[in-house]
């Protein structure tokens, strides 16, 4: 058997940082933030000038408080997310909804038929709580206030994998 090459060793590390970056972001960050996708990139142009298409935001499990950007599961696009800010809450029979609304949309996510029961089928006052996968990772600046964290650009990696897989 021969000695490892330069390249042969170069090839190993880069496979083991993939590898564990994967085990990472697969197994590791759910546990940490309590969501099963705690990193969610950004698809559309509702959350202008706060997000960009492309953008990766970290998604974590906490209570939910007016003013939240929360992260729910789409009724009209099964299997996507849409990420919008909460800009009402409301108790109906026990159940929590949130009133939804992207900060560059004129409506709320009424208008867009997001506002449906937990199985999608019946209309309700909000987003039902249960439909809620998680709130964006936000962090307090001194005299600033909230700022979400984002990493720019690195979610279009993300979006271009999706639709080759789909």
């Amino acid at each position: 058997m021969g000695r490892l090459t330069k390249d042969t060793l170069l090839d190993i590390i880069f496979i083991t940082i993939i590898l564990s970056l994967f085990i990472y972001i697969r197994l590791v960050l759910p546990i940490v933030y309590g969501v099963e996708h705690p990193l969610v990139a950004i698809e559309g142009y509702s959350m202008l000038p706060l997000f960009v298409p492309g953008d990766l935001v970290i998604e974590t499990r906490t209570s939910i408080d007016l003013g939240d950007v929360i992260v729910y599961s789409s009724c009209t696009r099964p299997g996507s997310f849409i990420i919008h800010r909460v800009v009402g809450i409301v108790k109906h029979y026990n159940t929590v909804y949130y009133i939804t609304k992207g900060d560059n949309n004129p409506d709320t996510d009424r208008i867009i038929g997001e506002f449906k029961t937990s199985d999608c089928t019946l209309n309700a006052p909000g987003v039902p709580a249960d439909r809620v996968e998680g709130v964006v990772l936000s962090i307090h600046l001194p005299f600033i206030g909230e700022a979400v964290v984002k990493v720019p650009i690195l979610g279009s990696l993300a979006l271009i994998l999706k639709s080759v897989l789909t």
